[in-house]
């Protein structure tokens, strides 16, 4: 019960002390062979441990475990700090909140329940358990074995570091530091690998739910599984932003600003396999977007308006635009894909619009497009205003739904400046580069050979994108009234063969 204020107490070899309080710059010294248990180390007083102590509670004090030294059980609580020196060590540790430990020694079985742990050069942890706001920071020379991070927790490493069997709980973070090189990680469910400053990540599996976020860091040959996330941390988009993955597997965002990022992927991808996400959150489209061959667009020909296939498109047609305006093509790009041969056929298909989806008569006749095709929404009379969508934000199962095909051709149209073009009637988006023109096995080269013919700063989008809130939200309750309202001049409410015939 001894309370040290401003003072000293040294337990000798073989001494033992119970119980102590040490205040206000008092300090205990704990020699080899001495041991105390449950002593209370308050703001600005210390304890220093040559010999065993057990049961510390360090509220605001410091302790520190020397060569030759034990520790077990102690408590670092708001504003303490553990420090366990070369040959020191210190077992069943919890640091809380603000609380903080330096391990140059050895440390087993410590809990971060919103405390941080330092594990530097020579020094060695394991079996860390680092649950919500903890954070376990390994650098060079360090060891971190067995560590187990759970939701709200972190693990870091730097460059030099060894770390192994390590347990990633949903919610928890690995963060790979600078100078580290993390290779073939498996990222599950819920689970998030940060790729800092300085950081290297290759040939990492992103699970279904997995989230790896791009900080700073480098990441190469990752695979996303289905419904995976991507997340560019500190990099923010304009609402123009597009996602694209070629023929060669590269990953591309970029918007019309010129903010870019690009990563170069494995295993092959298709619209709407994994999510991208900028800094604020904002889900990047991620799907070339073409028309299905057959589709017509409307076009001024010998001096007469009239809708044609896409496939007889020719550079130098002219299209007419939302607003009544003619633009010229300048580049055709088409590729064909096997939907069978594909694991996952249906990311392949087609998204189908029945005629009048839109109301007003729009399409006018069936019309087929890619799932990340934007259509125009919103817009006045005169074509002009309005957002873009892709149609996959809009598939109601009915009117607006994918469409499943053994194989499909998908078709883009890139005019002199990006624009409003008519497929079957319907607004839609012209093609924009976003180099993505690799996605096309068979193209024109007229743009790609001239590459001046697009005046500069022409190839900018002519409407924002959204593919979630409240427009989206508002447009969808829209169109399932369209329908409703079809069904019912129709009069096939009630009759369900009549309606699968007349779609």
């Amino acid at each position: 019960g001894t309370v040290l204020s401003g003072g000293a107490q040294t337990v000798g070899s073989g001494g033992l002390a119970t119980a102590t309080n040490v205040v206000s710059g008092g300090s205990q010294t704990v020699q080899a062979s001495g041991s105390v248990s449950s002593t209370t180390v308050l703001a600005s007083g210390s304890q220093t441990v040559f010999g065993s102590a057990s049961g510390t509670v360090l509220s605001g004090g410091a302790q520190t475990v020397g060569s030759g030294g034990s520790a077990t059980t102690t408590t670092v609580a708001s504003g303490g700090s553990q420090t366990v020196q070369a040959s020191g060590s210190v077992s069943g540790t919890t640091i809380l909140a603000s609380g903080s430990q330096t391990v140059l020694g050895t440390a087993s079985g410590t809990v971060l329940s919103g405390g941080t742990a330092l594990i530097g050069s020579g020094g060695l942890a394991s079996g860390t358990q680092v649950l919500a706001s903890g954070r376990e920071l390994v650098v060079s020379g360090g060891t971190a074995a067995g560590t187990t991070v759970s939701s709200g927790g972190t693990l870091e490493v730097q460059g030099g570091a060894n770390v192994s069997g390590t347990t990633l709980i949903s919610g928890g973070t690995l963060a790979i530091g600078s100078g580290y090189v993390d290779t073939g990680r498996t990222i599950e469910s819920g689970v998030s690998l940060a790729v800092l400053s300085g950081g290297t990540v290759s040939n990492a599996i992103v699970g279904s739910g997995g989230i790896q976020v791009i900080s700073g860091g480098t990441a190469i040959g990752t695979r996303f599984a289905r419904g995976s996330i991507l997340q560019l941390a500190g990099v923010t988009f304009n609402g123009n932003a597009v996602a694209t993955v070629d023929a060669n597997d590269l990953l591309t965002v970029s918007d019309n600003s010129g903010t870019r990022y690009t990563q170069q992927l494995a295993g092959g991808y298709t619209p709407g396999q994994f999510a991208v996400r900028d800094g604020a959150g904002t889900t990047i489209p991620d799907t070339v977007v073409c028309f299905v061959a057959g589709t017509r667009i409307r076009v001024m020909r010998d001096g007469r308006v009239c809708d044609v296939p896409v496939e007889t498109l020719a550079i130098g047609d002219r299209v007419v635009t939302a607003d009544g305006a003619l633009r010229p093509v300048i580049w055709l790009g088409h590729r064909h894909l096997d939907c069978d041969a594909h694991p996952n056929s249906a990311l392949l298909w087609p998204v189908r619009v029945l005629p009048g989806a839109f109301g007003g008569g729009l399409p006018e006749r069936p019309l087929r497009l890619s799932p990340g095709h934007p259509v125009l929404v919103g817009a006045d009379a005169d074509g002009a205003g309005g957002v873009l969508v892709p149609v996959m934000c809009l598939i109601n199962g009915t009117s607006i739904a994918r469409e499943a095909a053994p194989s499909v051709t998908y078709w883009h149209v890139e005019l002199d400046a990006h624009d409003i073009l008519l497929a079957e009637g319907l607004p839609v988006e012209s093609y924009l580069d976003w180099g993505d023109r690799a996605f096309f096995e068979e193209a024109s080269d007229h743009a790609l050979h001239n590459p001046d013919f697009v005046v500069p700063g022409l190839s900018q989008r002519c409407r924002p994108v959204l593919v979630e809130g409240a427009v989206v939200e508002a447009e969808r309750r829209r169109l399932d009234q369209v329908f409703a309202a079809s069904l019912e001049a129709q009069g096939l409410w009630t009759d369900g063969e009549a309606f699968f015939r007349a779609s």
